[in-house]
């Protein structure tokens, strides 16, 4: 199933589909922090057909809208040469609707009203079983960090990073976009030191994006916020 142009294939995809927005916009919420890519959809027809040309890791599915209803699309999306993990959203204390999921083909379920903590960590626990590194490899634009084994790469070349600089490069690529300070960045390597400077953060900077560009990626991928500090962009 083809991606649509734009998108980072190398990130987790996850597909909310509840014909509620304010729904919609609450489970985004709770998800935010993660490293994921979130997609949304009101319209299940429209939902059904995203599913059908497009690979997601995970599906967050409500069981009560209009047709196609949240069973139609369970049984649908586990029949997909590639099915991804589904969640069901089910009202509380609704056991029938759970045990009904479950037995065919759902990974978990959620029952509304539920704990934005207890929906990310669901979320997070259904990832791991279907992709056992989920957990500790994070992607962006190429550029991937195994926190577990301690690993980067861009785009399968290897970089051979020192300690420190793993440890910037792990916290940028976890929170893409978002500007760290200088001192944010001193803080993440505890760097403390009296030779500790707004220039150390700079060289381990010059030297990540000089072993970016080795591997064939852009230096420009970690831009310098001027007065500031540094982001993970999107390398153009």
């Amino acid at each position: 199933m083809p991606s649509p142009p734009g998108r980072d294939t190398s990130m987790t995809t996850i597909l909310i589909v509840d014909d509620e927005p304010q729904m919609l916009e609450l489970i985004t919420d709770c998800l935010q922090l993660l490293p994921v890519d979130i997609q949304t959809e009101q319209d299940s027809a429209t939902a059904r057909k995203k599913l059908q040309t497009e690979t997601f890791d995970l599906v967050i599915l409500d069981v009560m809208m209009p047709s196609p209803d949240g069973w139609e699309l369970l049984k649908e999306t586990a029949e997909l040469p590639a099915p991804p993990s589904i969640i069901m959203l089910t009202a509380l204390g609704d056991n029938d609707q759970i045990v009904r999921g479950l037995q065919n083909g759902a990974d978990d379920y959620v029952t509304k009203p539920f704990e934005p903590a207890i929906l990310a960590a669901r979320v997070e626990a259904v990832l791991r079983r279907k992709h056992p590194h989920t957990g500790s490899v994070i992607s962006y634009n190429g550029l991937s960090v195994d926190s577990v084994r301690r690993e980067a790469e861009f785009e399968g070349s290897c970089l051979t990073l020192t300690k420190k600089e793993f440890d910037l490069v792990a916290l940028l690529v976890k929170r893409p976009g978002q500007v760290f300070t200088r001192q944010q960045l001193l803080d993440e390597i505890d760097d403390h030191g009296s030779a500790a400077s707004d220039r150390t953060v700079d060289t381990h900077m010059k030297n990540i994006r000089e072993k970016v560009r080795r591997a064939g990626g852009s230096s420009s991928l970690i831009e310098t916020v001027w007065g500031i500090g540094y982001r993970l962009g999107a390398g153009i």
